[in-house]
């Protein structure tokens, strides 16, 4: 589905985001529509904000937000959380 993203408001391809990182909790609050990007960024720093590190694995019972970092810092996280070949 294309729509805004409710992070940084472009007109992209839509993913549905779990705010609370759990995928089994299916109810309209907990959803928000990001495009892939912020989506994964999303991840990322719920992630970082539960482990202190950044991970792959689905979150449960988890804060949402976005990282105020500059964005070589979030690509260097995203990749070192990647499953390694």
């Amino acid at each position: 589905m294309v729509g805004i993203c409710e992070h940084c408001k472009e007109v992209k391809r839509l993913d549905v985001h779990h705010k609370d990182g759990n995928h089994d909790n299916d109810v309209p609050e907990n959803w928000q529509s990001l495009c892939s990007r912020c989506h994964r960024l999303a991840h990322v720093d719920l992630c970082i904000a539960t482990t202190g590190r950044p991970g792959t694995k689905p979150l449960s019972d988890r804060v949402y937000g976005i990282p105020k970092l500059p964005w070589a810092e979030v690509r260097r996280q995203y990749f070192a959380c990647l499953p390694r070949a």
